[in-house]
């Protein structure tokens, strides 16, 4: 107990804390310079000098929450972050916790629907690129959205019936109005992205935790990770959303909407990419859209460039973008070109509901620290941290997410002996809400 706890207390002195300094921000902005304005996740309450300081690509300050655990809305989590090396002036990514509150909406007031408001807990990580616009949006508007989506349904939701049978043989389940909400929520974001023409785009990763049953909606390869409390192997809540992830449905969008290649590239997959030199000759191919392969000859119009560059982390969609789902990138266009990117991209987030028991929880965080460090390493350490920790010790929650971001940052700890590079952020979202 005694070395990590020393570990945690000499991390300190390279960690910056939350101050009770107000939120940056002005009034008389308009809508767009008011919440595009700059600023670290809003539980840190960061002064401006604290903001600065955290910027410090050398250093890469880990900066936790002060509050021991309930630092929002009286919301029990774990926090840590850390900036890139240098890869952006600015740390892009950003998050977000609350409590909602689903209420009645006013015209629906009269309608005999007597039931206490439903409370439920929100988690959102946003791993922003090209600019930290659509991030800060995502931060800004997709809870509140969310929360008015849910509002419209509140009648419905939690009933001890069917939300709807109305529809024949087809029952709309509680599920499907919560699943519908948070679509609902992150295309609205995905809208407001665009209206306010903020720059660059972001993954979004949001935990809905209703109690014991939690709701995780991704778009992106930001990632959940739920590490039971029984010792079991961890699992991925969330799927990566990459171009060789998601090759089928681009190749789909591509067969479907072939204009939108521009003649430039092509949807076509090869066993190995077409030279001129290898015109005339035969390859096996899987056209675009098809699930088979083929075999075919390489003519000239073969010879365009591939849907998707490269492979695995390293795989580009259109030469330009290494992740297909978020939000933003409305005006991403493939260099020096007038092709746009946005039309291949989904906002769509994919959702899994689950129970979990009260000594499990839940690991959110974005690829900074996931490209180093495994879903099993993370479970190890996060295990190995919990046992030194007293139930009762309230920064036990933000230990585990700063050692998670201590061990990225360390090629010498970190299981892949490498170290992360880019910004890290590292929610711990324990089910069991008492300190």
């Amino acid at each position: 107990m005694a070395t990590t706890l020393g570990r945690f207390k000499n991390a300190m002195s390279k960690v910056i804390v939350n101050f009770s300094g107000p939120a940056n921000g002005a009034d008389s902005y308009s809508e767009a310079e008011k919440y595009l304005q700059y600023s670290r996740p809003k539980f840190l309450n960061l002064t401006e000098d604290e903001v600065k300081a955290s910027a410090d690509h050398s250093l890469r300050p880990i900066i936790v929450p002060r509050e021991t655990g309930q630092s929002t809305s009286n919301v029990c989590f774990g926090y840590a972050e850390c900036i890139n090396a240098g890869k952006s002036d600015l740390n892009e990514d950003q998050a977000h916790v609350d409590r909602i509150l689903i209420s009645q909406l006013p015209e629906e007031e009269g309608s005999g629907d007597k039931d206490e408001p439903i409370e439920c807990e929100y988690f959102g990580i946003f791993d922003g690129h090209a600019g930290s616009g659509a991030a800060l949006l995502a931060r800004n508007f997709l809870q509140d959205h969310l929360q008015e989506e849910l509002c419209k349904v509140k009648s419905l939701l939690f009933a001890d019936r069917p939300a709807c049978t109305c529809l024949g043989p087809t029952i709309i389940k509680h599920d499907d109005l919560i699943i519908g909400a948070l679509e609902q929520a992150y295309a609205r974001t995905d809208e407001k992205i665009k209206q306010l023409r903020a720059s660059g785009g972001c993954t979004a990763l949001v935990v809905l935790k209703f109690k014991n049953v939690v709701y995780v909606a991704n778009a992106g390869d930001s990632r959940a990770v739920l590490i039971r409390g029984d010792g079991s192997p961890p699992e991925a809540l969330s799927f990566d959303h990459t171009p060789d992830s998601e090759r089928n449905r681009l190749e789909e969008v591509a067969a479907l909407k072939p204009h939108l290649l521009h003649g430039v590239f092509t949807a076509d997959l090869w066993q190995k990419r077409p030279s001129a030199k290898d015109v005339g000759s035969w390859f096996l191919c899987k056209p675009a859209g098809k699930k088979g392969w083929i075999k075919k000859k390489v003519e000239e119009e073969d010879l365009k460039s591939p849907l998707i560059f490269g492979s695995a982390k390293k795989a580009r969609l259109l030469a330009t973008i290494g992740v297909t789902r978020g939000l933003g990138d409305h005006f991403l266009q493939v260099q020096s070109t007038d092709i746009y990117i946005k039309p291949f991209l989904s906002s769509k987030p994919e959702i899994r509901k689950l129970e979990l028991e009260k000594d499990d929880l839940i690991v959110m965080a974005t690829d900074g620290l996931w490209d180093v460090v495994s879903n099993q390493s993370a479970a190890d350490k996060i295990r190995n941290v919990l046992k030194q920790h007293e139930e009762t010790d309230g920064r036990r929650y933000n230990a585990l997410a700063l050692e998670l971001v201590m061990q990225a940052q360390n090629a010498d700890v970190s299981p892949t002996g490498q170290l992360s590079l880019d910004d890290i952020s590292v929610f711990v979202v324990p089910m069991d809400s008492a300190i």
